[in-house]
């Protein structure tokens, strides 16, 4: 496998090369960087649906949808990248995602480790700290995979800091909806200068990742610093089709979900139809806003909307009746 090392990249280079490396069947671990915001979204995300396209060109956030699943993420230059590019046919990496996954993210747990933030797999594709208390658990790593071309390929990032305000912008749904996600994002999202109290630069974090990597994956003769000419002619060639509008809105399904799904992290979602939000945690529902307002304790639940709602989950949440009435005895309404 080859190895690249490359700082600071543009948007379409910092996904356009590992997508290039995957089409040609060049087995590869990529650690690099971006020096642009932008926002990314999975294989199979409708881009209408997931984001207000026209407040994302008025924030200046770029959209690029990418050739492996997962969900809707804000990339910037506080997060350093790790991707992993295989052939197929090569035998040392797991057949069983959930294992590739293992084997990928080793390295990444190692690294974390050495700052002394233990983080921990929480499948399908988050690295968390904190599981030890599931509901309180924080990512600070998010992973998508899936193959393209002739390789398979699983990407992650280590979240140096975080700031969701533009993300939040780029959101559709009513203001009650952008609130319950931003509380999320605060409470359910972490970072090294969180976690260890210090501001550290993508070098730091990479000059670490690059020692694991490299005793993890058989790596070649060293970390080449650059795209090597050959690949960026293919990168060429594949951004006539990732940048244009006819790929990035290419995921639009026939069917739009008459609700909005926001993954905060795995075992959190914030889902919203109308002007009624429920936050789940953990398979309860942990909040809930009706017509905008959060209700608190006492206030009547309205079973018309407690079924709009259990529609909108579509059906994730087992027994979200029972759910809500447990919760409003425990004061949490």
């Amino acid at each position: 496998m080859r190895a690249f090392f490359v700082k600071g990249m543009d948007l379409a280079s910092s996904q356009l090369f590992y997508h290039a490396l995957a089409h040609m069947g060049t087995g590869a671990v990529i650690i690099c960087w971006t020096k642009e915001r932008y926002i990314s979204i999975g294989l199979h995300q409708d881009a209408g649906h997931e984001l207000d396209m026209a407040a994302c060109a008025r924030a200046g956030l770029p959209v690029f949808r990418r050739e492996v699943g997962g969900g809707t993420v804000f990339l910037d230059p506080q997060q350093v990248f790790y991707q992993v590019v295989v052939p197929k046919d090569d035998p040392t990496m797991p057949c069983d995602h959930g294992e590739a996954f293992k084997t990928v993210t080793a390295p990444v747990i190692e690294v974390l480790s050495r700052f002394g933030v233990h983080a921990q797999v929480r499948p399908a594709s988050d690295l968390q700290v904190g599981l030890d208390k599931p509901a309180t658990a924080r990512k600070i790593s998010g992973n998508a995979g899936g193959d393209i071309g002739k390789c398979r390929v699983i990407v992650g990032n280590v979240l140096l800091d975080f700031q969701a305000a533009r993300f939040i912008e780029a959101l559709p749904g009513p203001p009650v909806h952008k609130t319950a996600v931003a509380d999320c994002l605060d409470r359910d999202i972490t970072s090294m200068r969180r976690e260890t109290g210090r501001s550290m630069g993508p070098e730091e974090v990479a000059g670490l990742l690059m020692d694991a990597f490299s005793s993890k994956f058989e790596l070649g003769t060293g970390w080449e610093p650059s795209i090597p000419a050959d690949v960026a002619e293919d990168m060429e060639r594949l951004r006539t089709r990732y940048l244009e509008p006819a790929w990035t809105l290419g995921g639009r399904k026939r069917t739009v979900p008459d609700h909005h799904d926001v993954k905060v992290r795995e075992g959190v979602h914030v889902v919203s139809r109308g002007e009624s939000t429920l936050e789940l945690r953990e398979g309860r529902v942990a909040r809930i806003w009706a017509g905008g307002d959060e209700a608190w304790e006492g206030k009547a639940l309205d079973k018309a909307l407690i079924d709009g709602m259990m529609a909108a989950t579509g059906g994730r949440s087992k027994g979200i009746e029972n759910t809500l009435t447990s919760i409003s005895r425990e004061a949490r309404f």
